[in-house]
């Protein structure tokens, strides 16, 4: 069993990383944005959506504290490993420079819509398309460092129950440095 205290730490992280999220969508309020079909946003929409999805990560926590970090892992961090550790944009802007045209959408599409929500995921995009309203060069080398760390926590809590989940960051990551592609 996970100890008591790598759950509090993957735990923590995830609200670390919701509240990062909060912080910069307010950033971007007042602003006008438009999403990738030109439709309006709405910033304060999509900060309740950010707050709905944590909440039912709570409630899910509630139920099976395990439960959420796995399915968070397996269906929304394992499939896109490599983007994560290479700190890829295609993991945010789905393929939009041509590298991996729709995997992004074809994963989040396969995905049940609380593991989207427990993720952030589209909050973070929203972000990441308009980080130059934001006009900080270390926001995202911040985001990137939440979610590599929210990963290998997930990894860690994970590996204490099964030993399938040792070291798949580490050893992704090595493959990558291997084949030249991380440095």
């Amino acid at each position: 069993m996970p100890t008591e205290a790598s759950l509090k730490q993957f735990y923590g992280k995830v609200n670390d990383f919701k509240d990062q999220i909060l912080r910069l969508l307010r950033r971007l309020s007042g602003k006008k944005l438009v999403d990738r079909e030109g439709h309006p946003l709405d910033i304060e929409e999509e900060i309740a959506s950010l707050n709905k999805g944590y909440d039912k990560l709570m409630m899910a926590k509630a139920i099976n504290e395990l439960e959420p970090i796995k399915a968070m892992y397996e269906n929304g961090i394992m499939p896109m490993i490599e983007p994560i550790l290479l700190r890829d944009e295609v993991f945010f802007l789905d393929g939009l420079d041509g590298r991996v045209p729709g995997a992004y959408e074809e994963i989040l599409q396969d995905l049940p819509s609380n593991i989207t929500d427990f993720l952030f995921l589209h909050q973070v995009r929203i972000i990441w398309s308009h980080l130059d309203l934001i006009e900080d060069k270390a926001v995202k080398a911040i985001l990137w460092a939440h979610i590599q760390i929210f990963c290998l926590l997930a990894e860690k809590v994970l590996s204490q129950i099964d030993p399938y989940y040792y070291n798949i960051f580490a050893t992704t990551k090595q493959q990558l440095i291997d084949s030249g592609r991380l440095s």
